[in-house]
């Protein structure tokens, strides 16, 4: 073997042991500059949150889920930064040199980023003058999401439908649903199913950790089912036996928090 490929090799054997380091834990990031996660699931902040954060800091967010076929949902809870001047940047990957998928500044919460593979990076970074409470953010991993047939869909309203999802051989998929802040989801499902069990369960939020909205087990029938969440994102879980052959057709739309509030109080009238 010739010199020059063993330092190659040397070489990428340290690059690789070292991101695997870097990787390898998880910070605990909300009020720190900076973060590692690796967790289904999990939160950071702007240093300093939920005080204001410290001129001329560059603080770097990566979150890898060690899965080919995972991909990532990130969406900011609060977001409060000194507009043009101290600048969240959001890398679909770990490529801080290439173009970020978005850049954000100011008091308008950024709107949900679903990423195209298992890594997802967040900079932050703000200069020499005038500071303000910053941002909080979390994220959740949405593991088989390439392989199965699972949708996720970032608008205010939509049709699809969810049928053969069976070809990798697994009985289980989900949808996510995600509308723009300060809005709830209304779904209406149309369930067909051709026999044997179907199990439908719609959560209220990004993930199955949040409440049961509903749930439908269905044998051989048609059904139909509504569901409202309280928050901006529903997760709708299916299983079905390895028999069954059902198809579930979805209309959906966002309703903002005052109708919900006008059609309580009209039917305690």
């Amino acid at each position: 073997m010739s010199l020059r490929l063993v330092m190659v090799l040397a070489i990428i054997t340290f690059v690789f042991k070292s991101i695997q380091t870097e990787l390898s834990y998880e910070r605990r990031a909300v009020g720190e500059c900076g973060g590692t996660f690796q967790a289904d699931s999990g939160r950071f902040s702007s240093p300093g949150y939920p005080g204001y954060y410290n001129n001329k800091q560059e603080c770097i967010y990566v979150m890898f889920i060690p899965r080919y076929d995972a991909l990532l949902l990130l969406e900011f809870d609060t977001f409060n930064t000194e507009p043009k001047h101290d600048v969240v940047r959001i890398y679909d990957g770990l490529s801080l040199t290439g173009t970020p998928v978005e850049e954000y500044s100011g008091t308008s919460i950024p709107p949900a980023v679903l990423s195209t593979g298992n890594v997802l990076a967040v900079t932050f970074t703000s200069d020499f003058s005038a500071t303000r409470p910053g941002f909080l953010a979390n994220y959740t991993a949405f593991t088989n999401a390439r392989q199965n047939g699972s949708l996720v869909y970032i608008s205010d309203y939509g049709s699809f439908s969810v049928r053969d999802w069976k070809t990798y051989g697994n009985p289980d998929t989900y949808f996510l649903i995600i509308v723009s802040q300060g809005n709830k989801v209304q779904v209406d499902m149309r369930i067909y199913v051709c026999c044997y069990l179907f199990e439908i369960e719609a959560f209220d939020g990004a993930s199955q950790s949040h409440a049961l909205l509903d749930k439908f087990i269905i044998y051989y029938n048609t059904a139909t089912m509504r569901v409202t969440t309280t928050r901006r994102s529903l997760y709708v879980h299916i299983y079905q036996d390895a028999m069954s052959a059902p198809s579930v057709y979805v209309d959906y739309r966002a309703i903002e928090l005052e109708l919900l509030l006008q059609k309580y109080c009209n039917f305690v009238q």
